[in-house]
Formats: C-alpha cells, sequence, structure tokens
C-alpha cells in the first residue's frame, strides 16, 4: 500500500491539488495505524494537507489547467 498526502479542500490550483507519496509498499497491517497518526499530528479540518491510505497501483493525481 502506498501513504499519499491530498489537498484536504479539493482544490484545483497548479502545485497546490498535486498528490504526494508519502511512503511506499507499506505492509497493510500497519498502513492504518500510520494514516492515523499522521492525521492525528499533522492535519485537522483546516490544515492544507490530509493523508490517506491508496492501493500500491494508484496513479498519482496532477492537476494540470
Amino acid at each position: 500500500m502506498k501513504i499519499i498526502s491530498v489537498d484536504n479542500f479539493d482544490r484545483e490550483q497548479l502545485g497546490a491539488s498535486d498528490d504526494k507519496l508519502i511512503a511506499d509498499h507499506v505492509d497493510a497491517y500497519y498502513v492504518d495505524t500510520i494514516v492515523a497518526a499522521l492525521n492525528a499530528t499533522y492535519s485537522g479540518d483546516h490544515a492544507a494537507r490530509f493523508f490517506k491510505a491508496v492501493p500500491d497501483n494508484y496513479v498519482l493525481r496532477e492537476y494540470v489547467p
């Protein structure tokens, strides 16, 4: 599994809307705990970024105007 950082407000802004890879090939047993810890520490209702787990074959979203 991958852990990625996404725009918390789903904006379409150049550079701000791109998904960012945080970790790759994370064991499925640990991924939910890591994502929860990242969101509790670095994210929140008004934070610009949100962390989530996605499958290994997920293609990172890149905003192209």
